[in-house]
């Protein structure tokens, strides 16, 4: 993204110097995914940040997407599998509710 705040020679020769770094910190910022994910959210970083006018995709946040959704499902799938809650609250029936009215305890 340098070269969105310095004039053109100097803005792409100071990405092109950034291009690395960036890609060695999606690396490093994803380390508890695959090799693969990592390798190519790394990759994908340094060709936006390499290549002109495409530093305004925000490939970390994407990144992050990705992953935070990936975990999601694998909640929903493992919380299915073992017959847990759907959708967290639990079945009406296996809940206790509160007694109200004449059933109330005095």
């Amino acid at each position: 993204m340098p070269e969105l705040l310095v004039a053109p020679p100097l803005g792409d020769t100071v990405d092109a110097l950034w291009a690395p770094v960036y890609a060695f910190c999606l690396f490093q910022l994803f380390g508890d995914r695959s090799f693969l994910y990592k390798t190519t959210l790394a990759a994908a970083g340094f060709l936006e940040e390499a290549l002109p006018f495409v530093s305004l995709i925000p490939s970390a946040t994407i990144g992050w997407l990705i992953q935070h959704n990936a975990e999601q499902v694998t909640l929903r799938i493992e919380r299915s599998m073992s017959g847990g809650e759907k959708d967290g609250k639990g079945d009406a029936a296996q809940r206790k509710e509160p007694a109200v009215g004449k059933d109330a305890p005095r």
